[in-house]
C-alpha cells in the first residue's frame, strides 16, 4: 500500500510562503506536485475554515490534521501558572472546534518550551510537570472525544521543550498511559527523534501500535538528503509495521530569516528574501519521496 503524504503548511513558512494569505494558490500548487493533502498550522486570527474546506474539496484534498499552535503566548500546559494552563486548555477547546469545521480527525499537540530554556534540567520537578501535562490533556482529549477528533502528541527534543518529559517516544507514551483515553496517539518526528532517540527504527517498531502520523523531517530542517535522516530505512520500516496513515512532509528550511519569519507569523512585504519557486517545491520535494517509496518497493 502506497503512502499518504501531506504538506506541514508551518513548514512552508520556511520558504517564505503564507498559507493563511494565500490558500487556494498553494493548494493548486501541492495538488499538482501530487501530494494528497495539507495539515493547517492552527493561526487563530486567521482562522477560515468555509473558504479552506471548500477550496480543499474542490481539489480533491485532504486537511487530515491541525496542527496545534503551541508557541502562542498562553499555551504552556505544564508550567507552574494554573492560569496559564487553563488557558491552554480553552486554546485546545476552540482549535478542535476548528478540527471539526474543517473536517480534520486529527488534532496535534506538543508540549511547547518554557519561556527560558530551562535544559539541561527543568526549574519545576518532573512529575510536577507531569502531573499538570495529564490533567490537561485528560481535559483536550475528553472534549475531543466528544467531536470524534484523535489527539496527536508530538515529542519534543529536551532543547525545544522541557527536559526529560515528552522528548522521546517512550517519555510520551507514559504519559499517554496515565490519561486512560482511547483517542490520543503519537505523532513522531524525525527531527526530533534523531536527538532523543537511540534509534529511530526500533522506536518505531516499539510503538507501532501508537502512531497517528508521522512526521518526515530532515535532520538538519533542509532539503532531503543534506542531513543524515535514512530515510529509507524509516520509510522501509513504516512499510514493515503497516503504517497506513499520513505521512507529514516538511518543506525545506531555505535561509534563517524566512524560519524566524515563520515563527513569528508573518512575512513582511519588502524584507522578505527571495522565495524559491513553489511548484519546483514542491515537487521535487515529493518526488524524493516517491522515489524512496519505489526503492523499498
Amino acid at each position: 500500500m502506497a503512502f499518504k503524504y501531506t504538506v506541514s503548511g508551518l513548514t512552508l513558512g520556511f520558504s517564505g510562503y503564507d498559507f493563511a494569505e494565500e490558500p487556494e494558490i498553494i493548494l493548486a500548487a501541492i495538488k499538482n506536485a501530487g501530494f494528497d493533502g495539507i495539515d493547517v498550522f492552527d493561526n487563530p486570527q486567521k482562522r477560515n475554515a468555509e473558504q479552506l474546506r471548500k477550496a480543499a474539496n474542490s481539489l480533491d484534498l485532504a486537511v487530515p490534521e491541525v496542527l496545534g499552535n503551541w508557541g502562542g503566548d498562553g499555551r504552556d500546559l505544564a508550567g507552574g501558572d494554573e492560569k496559564t494552563r487553563e488557558e491552554a486548555v480553552e486554546y485546545a477547546k476552540e482549535a478542535i472546534d476548528y478540527c471539526v469545521d474543517l473536517g480534520s480527525p486529527v488534532f496535534g499537540f506538543c508540549l511547547p518550551q518554557p519561556g527560558a530554556s530551562e535544559a539541561p534540567i527543568s526549574v519545576l520537578p518532573v512529575e510536577t510537570l507531569k502531573g499538570n501535562i495529564v490533567d490537561g490533556l485528560k481535559k483536550i482529549c475528553t472534549y475531543a472525544a466528544e467531536r470524534n477528533v484523535t489527539v496527536a502528541v508530538e515529542p519534543l527534543n529536551c532543547y525545544e521543550s522541557y527536559p526529560c518529559l515528552m522528548n522521546t517516544l517512550t517519555e510520551t507514551m507514559k504519559v499517554i498511559e496515565e490519561l486512560d483515553c482511547d483517542n490520543i496517539g503519537l505523532q513522531p518526528d524525525v527531527f526530533h527523534m534523531n536527538i532523543g532517540e537511540n534509534s529511530i527504527t526500533d522506536a518505531i517498531k516499539t510503538f507501532k501500535d501508537h502512531i497517528v502520523t508521522f512526521h518526515m523531517n530532515e535532520t538538519n530542517h533542509f532539503k532531503f538528503g543534506t542531513g543524515h535522516a535514512d530515510v529509507k530505512a524509516i520509510m522501509q520500516t513504516l512499510k514493515e509495521i503497516g503504517f497506513s496513515g499520513y505521512m507529514t512532509v516538511y518543506m525545506p528550511l531555505m535561509t534563517r530569516e524566512l524560519f524566524n519569519m515563520a515563527f513569528r507569523g508573518i512575512v513582511d512585504e519588502g524584507t522578505t528574501p527571495e522565495k524559491p519557486d513553489l511548484d519546483t517545491l514542491l515537487t521535487e520535494t515529493i518526488g524524493y519521496m516517491r522515489s524512496v517509496e519505489a526503492e523499498i518497493g
